[in-house]
């Protein structure tokens, strides 16, 4: 049986751990083999490349996609060799728009940052089915759990700050009360239009601000300037552990939603600050405390408990 899908990631040496974690999050599911996984080599250290190579089908050296100048206060300068060579991490935003080029050949394509991993296959599944018509499936950043949802209007302030920034007053208008959909975890055809639209709209961003945001912002004003078809996950297939803490399912071993019905999340996100430090989690209904990280680990058997 030929592989028609594959999960395509980056990283450089700072995220390198966790990309093997998210790699073995992958792998060791029942159904695991039935990706093909792409990993974008951003800097990565030698050992940790050849841990990766055990999991990844291919593992690509990529150049930059296109050129663009730097935006410093305010003013555009060639972006010389310097800051291209110390900023090859910048690249896992960049070379987004361009998996299908990257690693061609494969009919479904599913970005998952190097900062997450795969607790439930199923999310796999949706992602697949979601994108089989031709849409682009993705998760917003909205959830009932998430702490933006209740500040007052601060988060779309921040969006349309930045929608304006890269590509003026006009469109933010236009986009005023979208959620953002995240670019952390999606899935497209190989074969779709967005790639190229995606492409344009990144580069029209970057000539007006090289911040890291520029790709998803980027995304977002396609998406919802041109109403591209899309097919809305819900935030437990790209949980943004920095928006909302999950609970902790001590009997099933698995995080959770934190509200009703504590559903299991399918990608945990360690966004933020959220990567390394000990998180003080409650456990499903009950009042108990946990002390925990939140990076895939399937021997989570030590947690200490608080109460």
């Amino acid at each position: 049986m030929s592989i028609e899908t594959v999960i395509c990631t980056a990283s450089n040496k700072s995220f390198s751990s966790l990309l093997v974690q998210l790699l073995q999050s992958i792998r060791t599911k029942p159904r695991g083999g039935e990706v093909a996984i792409g990993v974008l080599d951003l800097g990565l250290p030698a050992d940790k490349r050849a841990e990766i190579d055990k999991f990844a089908d291919h593992i690509v050296e990529p150049v930059w996609d296109f050129s663009f100048p730097l935006i410093v206060d305010g003013v555009p300068r060639t972006a010389d060799e310097k800051f291209l060579a110390n900023n090859r991490g910048y690249m896992a935003m960049t070379a987004r728009p361009f998996l299908n080029d990257h690693f061609p050949g494969y009919k479904t394509y599913i970005w998952i940052d190097a900062d997450c991993w795969l607790q439930d296959w199923t999310t796999m599944e949706w992602l697949i089915d979601g994108a089989a018509d031709g849409s682009l499936c993705i998760v917003p950043e909205m959830d009932r759990s998430y702490v933006h949802t209740y500040d007052h209007g601060a988060m779309n302030r921040w969006f349309n700050k930045n929608i304006q920034a890269f590509f003026g007053k006009e469109t933010a208008r236009q986009m005023w009360n979208f959620p953002l959909l995240n670019s952390g975890v999606f899935a497209l055809l190989g074969n779709s239009p967005l790639w190229t639209k995606w492409r344009a709209a990144l580069s029209e961003g970057l000539h007006k601000a090289t911040d890291f945001y520029a790709e998803q912002f980027g995304l977002n004003k396609v998406v919802y300037g041109e109403n591209f078809p899309r097919k809305i996950l819900p935030a437990t297939c790209n949980w943004l552990v920095n928006r909302g803490q999950p609970l902790y399912d001590a009997e099933n071993g698995l995080f959770v939603e934190p509200n009703p019905p504590y559903r299991p999340l399918g990608i945990v996100h360690l966004s933020g600050d959220s990567k390394s430090k000990v998180h003080s989690l409650r456990a499903l209904r009950s009042n108990r405390i946990l002390q925990t990280h939140l990076r895939y680990d399937p021997k989570r058997y030590d947690l200490k408990v608080k109460g």
